[in-house]
């Protein structure tokens, strides 16, 4: 009935004169943590769990984590985990 926080929070953000932030897909948390051992003084390897925007039920969200697992999961919206909001340039 509510929106998902982290998504509100990355809609609602205005951060470097940028206002078009949200959270990212499943798919796009993914190619972020692929591409995390290239990345020069940026976000390194997810060693917790980042939520992602696409559902897996009306209750549950996708997450991920390189923590032991490398492939994505799924839990309930109400578990507090971090969250990224990225934008496209």
């Amino acid at each position: 009935d509510s929106p998902y926080p982290p998504a509100a929070i990355c809609q609602n953000l205005s951060y470097g004169g940028k206002t078009d932030w949200y959270l990212p897909a499943i798919t796009e948390v993914n190619v972020l943590q692929s591409a995390c051992d290239r990345l020069k003084g940026g976000l390194g390897c997810f060693t917790i769990r980042f939520w992602a925007s696409t559902e897996s039920t009306a209750n549950n969200a996708w997450y991920y984590t390189q923590a032991g697992a490398s492939v994505p999961g799924n839990n309930k919206i109400s578990n507090s985990y971090s969250f990224l909001c990225v934008r496209k340039d």
